[in-house]
């Protein structure tokens, strides 16, 4: 039976993930805008509001995960191996390829761009071949600050500066972009919030995990929100 405490972290989390999609469209986040940015070497505001949405991810994760707040954790660490170095390589030339990344693809799909609906068809064979073709166990251990400690506590304190830092750079002003109608480093900020903190309370609420819980796989993640 379905308890009312159920129902409603599914709620918090659904809220959560539609802050998250709504940051991203809001501030035209993209992973590719970011490498274009570095390459022509202009001023990297796309790639230091990565930076700035990361360390807000982690301030409130890390915190969450010590408390144990809803059974919030931090996921294990894994090994870095040969097929994940090719799936890499295989992420970066798509992206290349589409001219945006996975999180600038959904919020394009979700301005209308129907193209985009190739996106689901190719994770899904690429989760597959990736499952498949897996030889052996992957190694993975508890992350080094999923509990309170120096190292920890010493990560916090550099992602706090380096947060201060980045708000402050993506913050000087620029010409307006289009269709923005947000400061960009708000919507970073935002960005890095709400997943941080579905990273800690629900790490299986992407869309890719949902594509993957469809998809005949021996191995199935846990948890059914995804699908809302």
């Amino acid at each position: 039976m379905i308890s009312l405490a159920s129902i409603a972290f599914d709620f918090l989390i659904c809220i959560l993930a539609f802050w998250f999609g709504y940051s991203a469209n809001r501030g035209g986040t993209c992973l590719v805008v970011a490498a274009h940015e570095l390459q022509q070497r202009r001023r990297p505001r796309m790639f230091v509001g990565f930076v700035a949405a990361s360390a807000a991810a982690g301030l409130i994760a890390i915190p969450l995960a010590w408390a144990g707040t809803l059974n919030a954790t931090l996921p294990l660490s894994t090994s870095v191996n040969g097929l994940l170095i090719i799936g890499a390589i295989a992420f970066g030339l798509g992206a290349l390829i589409n001219d945006t990344c996975l999180l600038g693809s959904l919020a394009r799909l979700g301005d209308g761009e129907m193209r985009l609906l190739a996106l689901p068809a190719g994770l899904a064979i690429g989760i597959l071949a990736a499952d498949f073709g897996r030889f052996g166990a992957v190694a993975t251990w508890p992350s080094s600050i999923a509990r309170p400690s120096v190292p920890g506590a010493a990560t916090l304190l550099a992602l706090a500066v380096v947060l201060a830092l980045a708000v402050i750079f993506v913050s000087r002003k620029t010409p307006p972009r289009r269709r923005q109608s947000w400061a960009f480093g708000a919507s970073m900020i935002g960005l890095g919030i709400t997943g941080g903190l579905l990273y800690a309370l629900s790490p299986a609420w992407t869309f890719a995990d949902l594509i993957q819980r469809g998809l005949p796989l021996r191995m199935s993640p846990t948890g059914e929100v995804a699908l809302v």
